[in-house]
């Protein structure tokens, strides 16, 4: 029962698809219902102000994707990268332009946050409550403007607010007492002036790694605190010359090619997150970590960045010049849980670091694809309930959920990889998405649904797979349900060949149509 009366409604809209989010998924999945189905009647809304998800939002110095750039990127809309792999500014001009080229821009409405979703049995129609930000035309000040309320009523509702949604707090003794600034990377500050600054840098994931080496240069001091050390791996860069970008913008298949064998590189590494037939190959790959932590990192730090977990237990961060960083006199590691603030620093060992900034770099909240959306299914049953009935946090081939008809999840559970591209994931559960939802767009059907033994086969088949995972080699990771019992919530535990080939050819006997 809702608490608080419902909001106000100012405006009322209609379409046959709502899409929320236009990150990676939600523009994937615009475009697909364009070129698939023809289908135009669709609308987008986005908490940003433009497209482009997370890379709208990552604004960080030194930010930058993990992912060579031509694997990074949609099939159906190549670009002539500047890089092997490519930086967050670059990527954003990149979903700016797919936007573009697909007119995408009317079907958009940003500043826009998605409250509820409820679906009406009578009309078989998703009945969501959008929180909209209006401006006039003399306001300058991104935080003024009045806030609105929108009814949108869809026939299908596709939440695509991806993982990276909600940055995670860290629980760190003595934070809120701290009387310098602490920035999120995820909120980074734009105006932030780092020069001549004492900074802590929490967290050493692929963003805190990027950071550090990018601040180092004007900051006065520098420590970086985790309470682990991950696995650092060469990273792979370069810039592509004028010789390659000719080469792969006009030589047919030539950028394909490399596409192909970039999935064929990642294909082979997910066969070493076997835990019994992957042996071999993670020694190999911890014997070349190791050797490129000696080669690369001050010695004094040799044994705290060796982690003592199973290389592939966590994300193995590609290191792009952060251990050489370390190497600045500037520069203070500390892999500790016992590092507390105080109100001018840090404090460890008894000894106290003076600090100015604190910068956090410590993850964000898994959102399972829906945000913050509280989604109301068939008979009242929220989205939270059915996974806490059912054991945790899954979707059928990751998209849909059983009592929740003609709703689907792109970027839902188990759509991560340790190894791959989150585009290529991304367009396969959309093509799996498309075709499913394709007889209700074309008025064969009024509902879709997914049978309940085809969803709960499928999530113990994710689990009973995933169990068989290096990823359960004894490290602690946010791939798992935070209640404690191993459920991974995150990964997905099967090649891309089989997520492709079953996105291609659907099975239809797990899908129940009414009229």
């Amino acid at each position: 029962m809702d608490i608080n009366p419902p909001p106000v409604i100012s405006q009322r809209r209609e379409s046959a698809v709502l899409i929320i989010g236009a990150g990676v998924g939600g523009l994937c999945t615009a475009v697909q219902l364009q070129m698939q189905l023809g289908c135009h009647d669709f609308h987008i809304y986005d908490s940003n102000v433009v497209p482009g998800g997370v890379w709208a939002v990552q604004k960080y110095p030194g930010v930058a994707c993990d992912v060579p750039a031509d694997f990074y990127s949609f099939s159906f809309f190549p670009a002539n990268w500047t890089q092997f792999r490519p930086s967050g500014a670059e990527l954003q001009r990149y979903f700016e332009a797919l936007t573009i080229h697909y007119r995408l821009y009317p079907h958009l409405t940003f500043e826009s946050v998605a409250e509820d979703a409820r679906w009406d049995i009578p009309s078989a129609r998703w009945i969501v409550r959008i929180r909209t930000r209006v401006r006039s035309e003399n306001i300058r000040d991104e935080k003024e403007g009045q806030w609105m309320w929108i009814e949108h009523r869809a026939r299908i509702l596709c939440s695509a607010a991806g993982g990276l949604v909600e940055p995670k707090m860290p629980d760190i003794k003595g934070l809120a007492d701290f009387e310098g600034k602490i920035v999120q990377s995820a909120a980074w500050d734009s105006t932030l002036d780092l020069t001549g600054k004492d900074v802590a840098v929490f967290g050493n994931g692929p963003t805190g790694s990027q950071i550090v080496p990018a601040i180092m240069p004007s900051v006065s001091s520098l420590i970086h605190i985790s309470r682990s050390a991950p696995w650092y791996r060469a990273a792979i860069d370069f810039p592509y010359g004028r010789i390659v970008r000719w080469i792969l913008a006009h030589i047919p298949l030539a950028r394909r090619l490399l596409r192909w064998f970039l999935a064929l590189v990642t294909e082979l590494a997910f066969l070493d997150t076997n835990m019994k037939e992957g042996q071999k190959g993670r020694t190999k790959k911890r014997l070349e970590a190791e050797a490129h932590i000696r080669k690369t990192a001050p010695q004094t730090y040799w044994k705290v960045l060796k982690p003592d977990f199973e290389f592939g237990c966590k994300h193995a961060v590609w290191d792009a010049g952060y251990l050489k960083s370390l190497n600045d006199s500037k520069a203070t590691l500390i892999i500790s849980s016992d590092v507390s603030v105080v109100p001018r620093g840090v404090s460890h060992n008894g000894e106290i670091h003076p600090v100015d900034v604190i910068i956090l770099a410590t993850g964000y909240i898994p959102t399972h694809g829906v945000g913050n959306l509280r989604v109301i299914g068939r008979g009242g049953k929220t989205l939270a309930q059915h996974w806490q009935e059912n054991g945790g946090v899954s979707a059928y081939g990751t998209i849909a959920v059983n009592e929740f008809p003609n709703f689907f999840l792109i970027k839902g559970p188990n759509t991560a990889s340790t190894n791959t591209s989150a585009i290529l994931i991304t367009e396969n559960v959309v093509n799996l998405a498309i075709k499913v939802m394709k007889p209700v767009l074309q008025n064969m059907a009024v509902e879709v649904e997914v049978k309940d033994t085809a969803e709960k086969k499928y999530t113990d088949l994710v689990q009973a797979t995933s169990l068989k995972k290096v990823w359960y080699a004894g490290c602690s990771s946010w791939y798992f349900s935070e209640n404690g019992n191993g459920w991974n919530v995150v990964l997905y535990p099967f090649s891309q060949i089989y997520c492709w080939w079953s996105s291609l050819i659907p099975q239809w006997n797990d899908w129940e149509y009414r009229n």
